[in-house]
């Protein structure tokens, strides 16, 4: 948010797969923006360069979906925070215009996060000995098991309200684990709304971070690479479909599965899932290197190129 008759300064104006990014530095407040109209800014080239590799990492990634829901665009559409009649919004929004589908958002949407889940059927399948009749969700912690991909721990269930929840902690000594393929017909949102007790989050945090999380500081990073995202398995966020290409270009690409350990520049490596059919292909354990290059059709891929 800027203020009214505030001056900005064109650094750079960067076209990057069909969208724009202009930056601008944002010039004092006062008379003094005036200094700056005819002045040629000598400034470091790396911040241009930087801000250009960010915008391309982020350019296809998913809107944030807190931000896009019909309930905040009509927050943000007359006035900020009045609705047409020019009366306040009120404070609390109504759970159900939160909620999204699970198969409809990223991995970004659960890592590390906690959510919202209603999932009536998977309380009685998968809990019955803690059920009650009412409840209509469970809140999770979102994270990554290196093998079994994105996954849920339970830490409440819930019988949903208006704009609250009536939430009951799951008993101590039971553990359930959840993955994502069981939650694609139900609906989630954020609980960043909804007041919880920091102390059992943080206790499920830091026995995640211990059992589960990986311990690879490089793979963590990669996977906040967002312009990564579109080529990533939707389960597993760590494995992605490589096109193998191979000195008889005459013959289609092999596509297989790699699970990405770290990105050195603009080179991809990670460990081959299974084996090539191709005779001198690689084997499952190899450890492979890749890149998101662009195709004969003008399509991004990640591709490796075997000799």
């Amino acid at each position: 948010m800027a203020n009214r008759d505030s001056h900005f300064k064109v650094l750079d104006i960067y076209e990057h797969e069909g969208k724009t990014q202009i930056l601008l530095l944002h010039l004092p407040d006062d008379y003094r923006w005036k200094w700056m109209e005819h002045v040629n800014l000598d400034l470091p080239v790396d911040i241009v360069a930087d801000s250009r590799e960010r915008f391309a990492s982020k350019a296809h990634a998913e809107p944030i979906p807190e931000v896009t829901s019909p309930e905040w665009l009509d927050r943000c559409g007359f006035a900020p925070g009045l609705d047409i009649k020019g009366e306040l919004f009120p404070n609390e929004i109504p759970i159900a215009s939160q909620m999204q589908k699970v198969k409809d958002a990223s991995f970004r949407s659960f890592y590390h996060q906690l959510v919202y889940v209603r999932c009536v059927a998977l309380i009685e399948d998968v809990m019955p000995e803690v059920a009650q009749a009412g409840d209509t969700g469970l809140v999770l912690y979102g994270y990554i098991d290196e093998e079994a991909g994105v996954s849920f721990q339970p830490l409440w269930i819930a019988k949903e309200g208006e704009t609250t929840l009536d939430m009951r902690l799951i008993p101590e000594e039971t553990m359930y684990l959840i993955r994502l393929a069981n939650l694609d017909d139900c609906e989630f949102c954020s609980m960043k709304w909804i007041e919880v007790d920091p102390y059992i989050v943080d206790r499920a945090r830091r026995v995640i971070a211990e059992v589960y999380d990986t311990k690879s500081k490089e793979k963590e990073e990669t996977r906040t690479f967002q312009g990564l995202d579109r080529f990533r398995h939707r389960e597993h966020p760590d494995d992605f479909g490589v096109a193998f290409y191979y000195e008889d270009k005459t013959k289609d690409p092999e596509r297989l599965w790699v699970r990405i350990s770290r990105v050195e520049g603009n080179q991809c490596f990670g460990t081959l899932l299974m084996d090539s059919k191709h005779p001198d292909g690689p084997k499952e354990g190899d450890e492979i290197m890749f890149k998101v290059l662009q195709n004969e059709n003008g399509e991004l891929e990640v591709v490796s190129v075997q000799k």
